[in-house]
């Protein structure tokens, strides 16, 4: 042991500006320990976050923690650097005390000032030069893995830089930067504002910090997270004195009563249908007067007797029973639909008038003939509505997708 003393003085003797060491806060950590090193997972800490691009060139992924303290690094950043460090690393190398790994994938390394940055095969081993084992002696300082002593800090070699007496990261974006965001998919006209982790458009704001971006709604209105495919404000409705909210026919925003139905512009009772777009409910197949009163259809004459026969056997449009084709039945726009569970066509009784390209339950057609479609049925719709005789889904229940083209919920 004495024996080894005048090669450590020596050693010493070369290296004198490696007494000075400005930062000392540096824990021994090893993998797996070997004498005089340590196994260390070292990589290439670049690539892409909300805040910008960054390259912190090669570090190893025992010291991030440390080197995003730092240097002063938002630590939103380190998961991505971790993940970027064990994605090029190769796996992990053997490292002796006092080695800058150069990240080459086969354990190169350099011993800093001490060897002129000159690289070294893996196997090699660094002077001592009175830094800590886990520091490298840099400029005449001795700092951790990654970073350069300057003016009595120890930043990142890469991606840092000093800046009010302290280091800082150096992160570019190829747009502009709004409240330290990147606004990195927002165009030139900078008038997309960051949040906590994501830029949004003028008209809207970010969803927490899922990286989403939802509307602005206004007072009295709301985002519904459950139906996201609409991406709209609805309005709050006021569940208490049970109303809820729907979503028209037309995709107009609506706050209905429970046992209410939603039609083109309003919600109307059971039974009853939206005249046209005015807001008025009448019983189907009525008309406003002047005054917007309904006007009930004038009652139908009895068909002629050939007609007094079971359903199957009339004959049939594509919209309901053909003894209506001249209207004598219905108004013109309106099918006439057996009601179901009669057992004969009759006049006064056994039919109903409906408007097949917008009744909800007969949608297309008479639902009791086959010809229309109960919208109401579609498997985990929540909301839906009748457009031009076709069914639309507007919101599907949990655990359901509305498909592409907005008529089916898809199981998840």
């Amino acid at each position: 042991m004495i024996a080894l003393l005048p090669v450590f003085a020596l050693l010493f003797t070369l290296f004198p500006s490696a007494i000075a060491s400005p930062s000392s806060n540096s824990t021994r950590r090893t993998f797996g320990s070997y004498d005089g090193g340590s196994l260390e997972t070292c990589g290439k800490a670049k690539g892409w976050s909300f805040f910008g691009n960054f390259d912190f060139g090669c570090l190893c992924l025992n010291d991030v923690s440390d080197y995003v303290k730092n240097n002063n690094i938002n630590p939103f950043l380190k998961p991505l650097i971790d993940a970027s460090i064990l994605a090029t690393s190769g796996g992990p190398k053997w490292f002796p005390d006092h080695a800058q790994p150069v990240c080459d994938g086969h354990g190169s390394f350099n011993c800093g000032s001490l060897n002129n940055y000159k690289t070294l095969p893996s196997g090699s081993k660094c002077p001592t030069a009175g830094c800590d084992p886990k520091k490298t002696s840099t400029n005449g300082g001795c700092c951790p893995r990654g970073s350069t002593y300057s003016q009595g800090l120890c930043c990142g070699s890469s991606g840092c830089d000093k800046k009010g007496g302290k280091c800082v990261p150096v992160l570019t974006c190829p747009t502009y930067t709004s409240n330290q965001i990147c606004c990195k998919d927002a165009g030139k006209d900078k008038s997309w504002t960051g949040y906590n982790t994501v830029c949004c458009p003028s008209d809207q704001q970010e969803d927490g910090s899922t990286g989403k971006c939802i509307p602005k709604c206004k007072a009295g209105t709301q985002y519904n997270p459950s139906n996201p495919t609409d991406n709209k404000c609805e309005t709050i409705c006021d569940n208490k004195a049970g109303y809820w909210h729907n979503w028209s026919s037309e995709g107009k925003d609506l706050c209905c009563k429970k046992e209410h139905t939603p039609c083109q512009t309003t919600c109307c009772p059971s039974g009853t249908t939206e005249i046209g777009h005015s807001g008025v409910c009448c019983s189907p197949g009525s008309k406003l007067d002047e005054n917007r009163k309904c006007l009930s259809p004038t009652k139908a004459p009895k068909p002629p007797t050939k007609y007094k026969r079971s359903f199957n056997a009339l004959p049939q449009t594509i919209y309901g029973l053909e003894a209506n084709f001249d209207s004598s039945l219905c108004p013109s726009g309106f099918a006439a639909c057996p009601i179901e569970g009669r057992s004969a066509f009759e006049a006064d009784g056994g039919y109903e008038c409906l408007d097949a390209m917008t009744d909800l339950q007969s949608c297309g057609g008479c639902a009791s003939m086959g010809t229309g479609v109960d919208c109401t049925a579609i498997p985990g719709a929540r909301w839906m509505g009748c457009s031009k005789g076709s069914c639309e889904v507007f919101s599907c229940k949990k655990g359901w997708t509305k498909n592409a083209n907005g008529t089916a919920c898809d199981k998840n």
